[in-house]
């Protein structure tokens, strides 16, 4: 995949071709494959072992910098890619420390819970001595959860003593000044190098400016002027394997797979490459059958198997759609307009007192003597939700209005948010995200 477009990466190479460090903005499934070629241009040779990788919610400036300094007998390259850091979230999103440690010693990791700790006390301006010798009267002041227990902490601090004396003892700077030094400072480093991940950059904060002024920077997020610049990338795409795609062809892809994901672009490209043989130009039949009607058939399945509350064929259903280069948003997509459906559909059945024969019904009595008046219940409130729907895909809804209470549909829906953010940019992979949501939600 590209690693830079002049559309959509702003890097001046010339300038910062020694610095030991870039940014790489975007959906890390998708800025993943630039980034790590990035980094191999410059490590050749580079093995697993020699990355290491931290994310904001779980580590701090200092310890991603310490990481940078330590050195291995083994493995002499450091490269450390750092996550979404702290100090670059807007401040209603930055994490509390206190927050975070009682969410550590609940999930009994316990080496992220001495890390908390010290940045508690540090914030608290707490010396290593004062804590020492008077831990509990020390943790009582603190501003921590009620359900965080007391004596627990101190077993933990009480375990790792020396540990917690050197995080205290690093210097205290403001949030991103320890590593904007190292950067500064340590230009053409043969054998360290930082990547600075964020997915969603505010490129209003002060701070990250800075970073961008001393760093190259892969953006992979489609700003300014979005569509153009993701139809850049997939032109990137293609011709890295010769082909192209007219105009109308791609104006087709770019409607189908949507411009919320990278990685579902990325996929789908890649699926035209290898699908169109020797051709050497995309067209819109290529489109039309290779990304169209494929994704159609196969969401078709997923969705039919949630309607029958089918788990297992759901799971199934889900893992071939991604295993084909299906990206999870899509499903996500799909089960939301199902699901805004069905209770649409039940809301109107309901209404209409056909709740009793919803399930059995005949699909042309449905279609002859039901549907009108199905799509009539809504038309008094102006926005029509059955509006558009072909009569055999609100024929089909039926079963699941006959499967799912009004309240397991609103259940649902609310829930679509959050996961939404799980497949944007949670700890765990989006397929694992909506194979959850699938179990808990539709076992009886």
């Amino acid at each position: 995949m590209p690693v830079a477009s002049q559309a959509s990466h702003s890097v001046n190479q010339s300038a910062k071709q020694d610095v030991p460090c870039i940014l790489v903005f975007g959906e890390w499934q998708a800025v993943k494959p630039a980034c790590f070629k990035a980094i191999e241009a410059r490590f050749p040779g580079l093995r697993e072992e020699e990355i290491t990788m931290f994310h904001g919610d779980e580590t701090s400036e200092s310890l991603v910098l310490e990481a940078l300094k330590t050195r291995d007998l083994f493995n002499p390259r450091r490269i450390v890619i750092y996550q979404e850091p702290d100090f670059l979230q807007p401040k209603a999103k930055m994490p509390d420390m206190a927050a975070k440690l009682a969410s550590a010693l609940r999930d009994n990791r316990r080496g992220k819970a001495v890390n908390m700790l010290a940045g508690l006390l540090k914030e608290h301006s707490v010396s290593f001595a004062e804590f020492r010798e008077q831990r509990l009267a020390v943790l009582k002041r603190l501003p921590l959860p009620s359900q965080v227990d007391l004596d627990l902490v101190m077993e933990v601090a009480d375990a790792s003593m020396e540990r917690l004396e050197h995080l205290l003892g690093m210097e205290k700077k403001s949030g991103g000044s320890l590593l904007l030094d190292w950067i500064s400072s340590a230009r053409a480093q043969a054998d360290l190098f930082l990547v600075i991940h964020m997915e969603r950059p505010d490129r209003r904060n002060r701070l990250l400016k800075q970073f961008m002024k001393l760093c190259p920077v892969i953006d992979l997020t489609g700003r300014g002027g979005k569509s153009a610049s993701l139809q850049h990338y997939v032109d990137e795409c293609l011709s890295e394997s010769g082909k192209t795609m007219d105009r109308a062809a791609m104006k087709l892809f770019m409607d189908t797979v949507g411009d919320a994901s990278l990685s579902a672009l990325k996929n789908e490209a890649e699926k035209l490459v290898s699908q169109s043989g020797t051709k050497k130009r995309i067209t819109v039949d290529d489109v039309r059958h290779i990304v169209v009607r494929h994704r159609e058939e196969e969401i078709f399945r997923i969705t039919d198997a949630i309607r029958r509350r089918d788990v297992a064929g759901a799971v199934m259903s889900l893992r071939r759609l991604v295993s084909q280069g299906i990206h999870p948003l899509a499903v996500l997509s799909a089960v939301r307009n199902l699901l805004l459906r069905t209770l649409a559909m039940k809301i109107a059945v309901e209404r209409l007192g056909l709740t009793g024969r919803a399930r059995n019904m005949n699909y042309n009595i449905f279609k002859k003597d039901c549907w009108d008046n199905l799509k009539a219940v809504f038309e008094p409130h102006g926005n029509n939700p059955l509006e558009g729907l072909h009569p055999y895909a609100a024929w089909l809804s039926l079963g699941a209005v006959s499967s799912f209470s009004r309240q397991e549909l609103l259940s649902m829906i609310g829930k679509m948010a959050s996961l939404d953010f799980e497949l944007k940019g949670g700890k765990i992979p989006p397929d694992l995200a909506i194979e959850l949501f699938v179990m808990e939600n539709l076992w009886k």
